[in-house]
């Protein structure tokens, strides 16, 4: 196996799944290069009322670049989790939504193998909001390997 592509978000289940990397696979498995991919959501405009201003758009392009960094900064939290790692780490921080950005990232990549953690939302909240690991699992064009983070109490 020679590249893994790992999903964080900074989440409890985001932090499992770079611990497992680091702890397990980069342990058992030969790896050259893992790519770190962090996907913040983009500002969505919206219509105003007639009697509001419109948002200007350097507030749009200033919202961007503040959840555009705060990615990075998870990405770089991530990265610290591998010191012991000596093959190369790309980070990669993109906009958008997170299961597509994740896939295409993958094929992009030619990752082999996707890690990303689990956010135990539960049947119900999955059903109504929408999994990003069950998006990636189901679209991706590698093996998925989904962390369980520990449970609570």
């Amino acid at each position: 196996m020679k590249h893994l592509l790992v999903a964080t978000d900074g989440s409890v289940g985001a932090r499992a799944a770079v611990e497992y990397t680091s702890e397990v696979l980069l342990r058992a498995l030969t790896v050259e290069q893992v790519t770190l991919i962090s996907v913040y959501d983009e500002p969505v405009a919206w219509v105003p009322e007639a009697d509001m201003a419109p948002v200007p758009q350097a507030t749009w392009d200033e919202l961007r670049a503040v959840a555009a960094e705060q990615a990075q900064d998870v990405l770089r939290e991530a990265a610290a989790s591998l010191a012991q790692f000596t093959g190369r780490i790309k980070l990669l921080a993109r906009g958008g939504r997170a299961g597509r950005e994740i896939v295409q990232a993958a094929r992009e990549l030619r990752a082999d193998i996707i890690v990303i953690g689990s956010h135990r939302l539960g049947e119900l909240r999955a059903v109504l909001f929408g999994s990003v690991e069950h998006a990636v699992v189901e679209q991706a064009p590698c093996p998925v390997l989904v962390v369980r983070p520990p449970r609570q109490g």
